[in-house]
């Protein structure tokens, strides 16, 4: 029982405090450097289909 409440403490303490989580950082990092990443991706796309006709 006592495993449990530090459980829950820790989930509602880590959503409230998750802008100081590394690893939510790091997954929120990763995220954004896959927008990027695919938004470049689709600029070169876009250019090789423009030179292909």
């Amino acid at each position: 029982m006592a495993k449990e409440m530090e459980l829950m403490n820790h989930l509602v303490l880590g959503h409230l405090l998750d802008r100081k989580n590394p690893l939510l950082n790091h997954l929120k990092g990763l995220k954004q450097q896959n927008k990027e990443r695919n938004k470049l991706h689709n600029q070169w796309l876009s250019q090789v289909l423009v030179q292909s006709q």
